[in-house]
């Protein structure tokens, strides 16, 4: 659009015009596409809603793409937690992030525990399991008592103690099990010669 040739402020019309109404008038007589929408926009409204809505109006224009938009309308989401949540769940739509990396970094956000099996091998004698888990997760396990010299040794501390227990359940006081079982208590192994390999 070309500049007007007659000034707005020679508009008779323009006259008894006053604040945001006047504002609104000069605006679409001397503006359009783009700057009239984002002018527009900026009377209308304040705060938030006003970034906002010039999302909406460079979107509309194609002055941003749809990634770079859902992100910027992330940011203005004021809960904390809600932001990260959507920040995440925009992360999943626009990069490659399989469902155990998604649940991890959910949980991580929500400051929850989380561990998961990622991996398991049973294709020898021994077998093998890699784990996953998050910071929490080892916390809680420091609360109720498992202890170790890394966060590894502590994770594996659990993972035997269950291990342990479903045996106990499974095979106790069948044949020699219960020797076999004490004799392993009097042995320090490590999680490889446990035919379990624990990964973070």
């Amino acid at each position: 659009m070309s500049k007007p040739l007659i000034p707005f402020n020679w508009l008779p019309g323009s006259w008894g015009l006053k604040g945001k109404s006047r504002e609104r008038a000069q605006a679409e007589y001397e503006l359009d596409g783009f700057e009239l929408a984002m002018t527009l926009a900026g009377l209308d409204y304040t705060g938030k809603e006003r970034e906002r809505r010039e999302l909406d109006v460079k979107l509309a224009y194609d002055q941003i793409d749809d990634e770079a938009y859902e992100y910027a309308c992330a940011d203005l989401i004021e809960d904390s937690l809600e932001r990260e949540l959507q920040r995440l769940e925009i992360d999943r739509e626009y990069t490659v992030m399989t469902d155990t990396e998604y649940e991890k970094k959910q949980a991580t956000i929500k400051c929850e525990p989380w561990v998961s099996v990622i991996d398991l091998n049973v294709r020898d004698e021994t077998g093998n399991f890699e784990l996953d888990w998050n910071d929490y997760f080892v916390q809680e396990l420091k609360e109720v008592g498992f202890k170790g010299a890394s966060d590894e040794d502590i994770v594996n501390a659990w993972f035997s103690r269950i291990c342990r227990d479903i045996a106990i359940s499974e095979f106790g006081g069948q044949g020699d099990f219960d020797e076999q079982l004490a004799k392993a208590d009097t042995k320090t192994s490590t999680a490889d010669e446990a035919g379990r390999r624990i990964i973070k």
